[in-house]
């Protein structure tokens, strides 16, 4: 992006050697360590699958990562962000609040060897200074494709906005 809305290919691969060739398919651009320089959250199969036969797109674990950008382009490192056994599959992220209270809600649903998948639904919470992981939401239900935050009444809730997910929003501490 050359700052006025024009795109050209870079040479080279902007990633290699921070993230594995994985099966990644969720992404997030947002600036998470308030650096005031967009980061990159990246997502897809957080398990590896014993099943891949020698295909290096599945055969490593899709791990939660922020690619920390540095001005100017490109990314300066990794940080990994925990796992939730029985929940690889991450669908989508949401960023709340600034300093100590900065956090990733992660929406995953059920993956991995022997478990099917998109049988349920969790909600992970990953504070960003400590990195930090808490469940703070799993059910058996159908899997939800995305979280938004939500102001209902003047507080922060992380939510979705399609009423057929059937999902009470959770409040943002």
């Amino acid at each position: 992006n050359d700052g006025s809305g024009h795109f050209s290919r870079a040479p080279g691969n902007l990633l290699a050697g921070l993230v594995p060739t994985a099966g990644w398919w969720t992404v997030q651009i947002t600036d998470v360590d308030e650096d005031g320089v967009a980061d990159l959250i990246i997502g897809g199969s957080d398990f590896v699958n014993s099943t891949c036969l020698g295909d290096p797109t599945c055969a490593n674990p899709a791990t939660p990562t922020v690619l920390l950008g540095i001005n100017g382009g490109g990314f300066s490192r990794a940080v990994r962000l925990p796992s939730v056994a029985g929940e690889g599959m991450v669908l989508d992220f949401v960023i709340t609040g600034t300093g100590g209270t900065r956090a990733l809600w992660i929406d995953r649903t059920s993956s991995g060897v022997n478990i099917p998948g998109y049988a349920s639904r969790t909600v992970q919470r990953v504070v960003w200074r400590t990195l930090e992981s808490s469940v703070v939401f799993t059910s058996t239900e159908k899997w939800m494709p995305w979280l938004t935050p939500l102001n209902i009444n003047g507080s922060w809730y992380i939510g979705t906005d399609q009423s057929k997910d059937n999902f009470i929003p959770l409040r943002v501490p």
